[in-house]
């Protein structure tokens, strides 16, 4: 259960402003206002485990070749990234702890690929074989963004997503379809529009759930299965986030 924080001060100041006076907070901070589910920061240097920052003890966990203290994303405030080679590195979480079935949401991480190749998995949820809107894919390319559902691939296409990019995929509705997904890219909402297959209704299984892994990725990973890439400050939230929490969040981390 997300616990809400209210903060109440004055400020006394005279004079006159070409901008309103701005109040610094960090970036987690902003994230933590917003009552992530999950907030895996990805600056760990050794061990295993993914923390998990929100408060709510669901860390995730490390699995093959990842490099650790990789230059992060944020401007200030950030304690470094992982990177992934591409050749079967991932970071899983536990079944049952992010939103699932029919249920609104929103992921969101920062992200810097390492090549051009598109389809390329940032964050799975549900079961190689499942259908009708229960599997979940998001994937992206230097120009494309989308999310399969089901086989339903909803997503932009004509971006330009080189270095480290603020992304957020938001399901605003309860029981949603699969084309009623938004993206938004560095604080920016893009249009979606379908790729391939029909629209699904989204109710995604609650287990194998994977940052930088295509769900069902065998023993032998091709290009296809594991993500070749940078990850940084990845968040899940039990409901939408509104347009200008996201590019909140996105100003803070660019230091702006």
């Amino acid at each position: 259960m997300a616990v809400e924080k209210r903060f109440d001060f004055e400020v006394d100041a005279w004079g006159e402003f070409a901008a309103p006076p701005r109040l610094c907070f960090s970036y987690a901070q902003e994230v933590w206002a917003d009552g992530p589910v999950v907030y895996l920061r990805l600056g760990e240097l050794a061990g295993d485990a993914a923390n998990d920052a929100s408060g709510n003890g669901r860390a995730g966990t490390y699995h093959g070749q990842v490099m650790r203290g990789q230059s992060g994303a944020l401007a200030e405030g950030g304690d470094g990234a992982v990177g992934l080679t591409g050749a079967g590195g991932y970071v899983s979480l536990p079944g049952g702890v992010l939103p699932g079935g029919g249920a609104a949401r929103a992921l969101e991480l920062w992200c810097r690929m390492d090549n051009s190749a598109e389809n390329q998995p940032l964050f799975s949820q549900g079961g190689e074989q499942a259908v009708h809107g229960g599997k979940l894919e998001w994937l992206a390319g230097h120009e494309q963004l989308s999310v399969d559902v089901g086989g339903h691939v909803f997503g932009v296409t004509g971006l330009s997503l080189a270095g480290w990019n603020h992304l957020v995929l938001v399901l605003p509705t309860v029981g949603g379809w699969s084309d009623q997904w938004q993206f938004f890219v560095n604080g920016q909402r893009q249009t979606g529009a379908t790729l391939s297959g029909t629209p699904q209704q989204v109710v995604t299984a609650n287990a194998n759930v994977y940052l930088g892994r295509r769900l069902g990725a065998g023993e032998l990973p091709g290009a296809e299965d594991f993500l070749a890439g940078d990850l940084d400050e990845f968040a899940v939230y039990g409901g939408p986030l509104s347009e200008p929490r996201i590019i909140a969040h996105h100003r803070m981390g660019r230091g702006l």
